[in-house]
């Protein structure tokens, strides 16, 4: 949490979201939908979350399962994929995906999440805070060396 908040500017959201999964981890509720649904109020928080659920070569939605490009940072069908770094989702993981969007976590916490769905969403989640956000400063800098 310290390497993604800015120093110097408020954080009550980011330390809302922070002490409402610890909570949820003292109460030992659902573990799965915790650790997903703090990591996508996180991805929210800092606006690296996945917005657009259809195939960003033809446009449709994304039903079945795809693609998630981390180069793209976006979906795609599976054979409208680009060849680069990329994770293959399962329909039952972007559908829960969107639900982390939008949803609740009362809601979310009713969910069997199998442990195929959250370690695929769990990758997508923390490569987006990570390379996209935590990692952006030190991008920055590494490129006027």
């Amino acid at each position: 949490m310290e390497r993604l908040a800015e120093e110097d500017a408020p954080q009550q959201s980011l330390f809302q979201n922070t002490v409402d999964a610890f909570s949820r981890i003292d109460e030992q509720r659902n573990w799965p939908a915790t650790w997903l649904f703090f990591l996508a109020q996180l991805s929210k928080y800092f606006g690296v979350n996945v917005t657009d659920f259809s195939c960003q070569n033809c446009g449709r939605i994304l039903a079945d399962g795809g693609i998630f490009s981390f180069e793209d940072r976006a979906l795609f069908h599976i054979e409208h994929a680009p060849a680069v770094r990329a994770r293959r989702l399962s329909g039952n993981s972007i559908k829960l995906l969107r639900l982390l969007q939008t949803k609740p976590f009362d809601m979310i916490a009713k969910i069997r999440i199998p442990q195929d769905v959250a370690s695929e969403l769990e990758e997508i989640l923390l490569v987006e805070l990570i390379e996209n956000y935590g990692n952006a400063p030190w991008k920055k800098y590494a490129c006027l060396a």
